[in-house]
């Protein structure tokens, strides 16, 4: 664990007594977390033979960690006056961990030329924190001639004491190579690496990433999805950021259609004599296969008295099946209290059960959770792999809450506002009430998203639709 850090006021301030000014501080050591409150008290006591005005003032600690009355007082010879003094170093970097030392000093105008000072220590406890910007750049694309993509990611420590974090990259089919470059290095570091932040620092990592499989052949660009997570180890707290690139084929689908057609070109001209007569004979055999098939045909009709006939039972497959999903919707759906029918139908409309899909938008996973709200929510749920189907559906799920929330807030409590929010995007919706929207006014598409939802969810629910249609996939896919 990193040491505790002294702040800039480090020179203890000495006491002073005096025989007609004394002060007494009911606590010379205090200890306390950020936005803990602690409250001393200074006794103030004229010993002098005349009434007196005293002013007292606080060194070597920050206005805005204090809560002080006035600190103006008029005593009679020989009065006493307690005063309370509240400590509240507040949650900021600037509130820095360890021991600051400070006095409180009394002087008068009364006795000119002299004071006295009591001295005294704050220990402030750690507190860790920090934050991550997005990878830039975004998306690149790689070609043939270029094999590595490079990106910048902003790391900050928010907390009040300094920080050693452990920076990893990982993508799910391991068919990438991370190799980071801190500042001020002269050489990268493969996998992981290791770096020590002092309170408010930022610093800009290099993050240089490589597929290890070039793809040769294809109809478009292979994408790979990856993710960086921060590890800080003194409060066993992680951050991840997703992170994605694209890699050209070799030979793209231009050059691909150009080589099959040229193929088929040459096949044609070169075996065509020899199609011409296999296609005389075939003709001529199926010719004389057709008229003995329609005369036994025509013989077994004549010898055979019509059969009354009846459509089969249907049988309807079960519907209580535990397996695939099932349990995990159920579980989180609990959490957040929904139907669980709800998170499941969501989940087959947006990715039919795919827990690896990726939408149009870089939607990700089981409930296709967009990049900008899994880098917001998947920190608060100490999860990190968006194609981890427990992950998905509990960041899906937190998400749908907020904007339940969100709309119950505002008096729309029917579903169907919350699925047009969870698809539209609450700010969107916000717009769109603000300006007096209504149910009607809502775009097509978006409407159909929610009435979709909530008719799989209710045939669902009363087992109109079986299991297996939902959970028709392979676990170990």
């Amino acid at each position: 664990m990193a040491s505790l850090q002294p702040s800039l006021v480090t020179i203890p301030f000495p006491d002073q007594s005096d025989d007609l000014i004394h002060v007494q501080l009911s606590a010379r050591a205090v200890t306390l977390a950020v936005d803990e409150i602690v409250t001393i008290h200074a006794t103030l006591t004229n010993k002098g033979s005349v009434t007196a005005l005293f002013n007292m003032e606080i060194l070597g600690l920050k206005a805005d960690w204090l809560i002080v009355p006035d600190l103006n007082l008029k005593l009679d010879p020989g009065q006493q006056h307690g005063v309370p003094i509240t400590l509240k170093p507040p949650q900021l970097s600037s509130s820095r961990a360890g021991v600051h030392h400070f006095a409180l000093k009394v002087t008068s105008p009364t006795y000119p030329h002299r004071y006295c000072q009591q001295r005294a220590t704050l220990t402030i406890q750690p507190y860790y924190n920090f934050v991550i910007e997005a990878l830039t750049p975004r998306n690149p694309s790689l070609s043939w001639g270029k094999s590595a993509a490079d990106y910048t990611l902003s790391i900050t420590n928010t907390g009040n004491i300094s920080s050693r974090l452990r920076l990893t990259g990982s993508d799910q089919e391991a068919n990438c190579h991370f190799e980071f470059q801190l500042p001020q290095e002269t050489v990268t570091l493969a996998e992981q690496a290791d770096i020590l932040l002092v309170p408010q620092e930022t610093v800009d990592v290099s993050i240089c990433v490589t597929p290890t499989v070039k793809p040769w052949l294809g109809v478009g660009q292979q994408l790979h999805n990856f993710t960086i997570t921060a590890f800080l180890q003194e409060s066993n707290t992680s951050r991840s950021i997703l992170g994605q690139l694209s890699q050209k084929p070799f030979i793209g689908p231009g050059a691909a259609a150009l080589f099959i057609s040229v193929l088929i070109l040459f096949s044609i001209l070169v075996f065509r004599p020899f199609l011409d007569r296999s296609s005389d004979m075939a003709f001529q055999t199926a010719v004389a296969t057709s008229a003995q098939q329609n005369r036994v045909q025509n013989e077994v009709l004549l010898a055979t008295p019509p059969v009354e006939t009846t459509p089969d039972h249907f049988i309807e497959p079960p519907t209580a099946a535990r397996s695939g999903y099932e349990p995990l919707f159920q579980q989180v759906a609990h959490q957040y209290n929904f139907d669980w029918h709800l998170l499941e139908a969501i989940a087959y409309h947006e990715s039919k059960m795919n827990h690896r899909a990726v939408g149009a938008a870089n939607d990700l996973g089981l409930m296709q959770v967009i990049p900008s709200t899994w880098n917001e929510w998947a920190p608060r749920l100490n999860v990190s792999d968006p194609f981890d189907p427990h992950s998905n559906i509990l960041v899906g799920a937190a998400y749908l809450a907020h904007v339940r929330d969100f709309c119950h807030i505002r008096g729309y409590r029917e579903p169907q506002w919350m699925l047009i929010a969870y698809n539209w995007g609450p700010a969107q919706l916000d717009i769109f009430l603000e300006n007096g929207g209504t149910w009607g006014d809502i775009p097509l598409a978006q409407r159909q998203y929610a009435l979709t939802i909530l008719d799989l969810t209710a045939r669902r629910s009363v087992s109109q639709i079986p299991s297996p249609e939902f959970y028709s996939f392979d676990m170990e896919n």
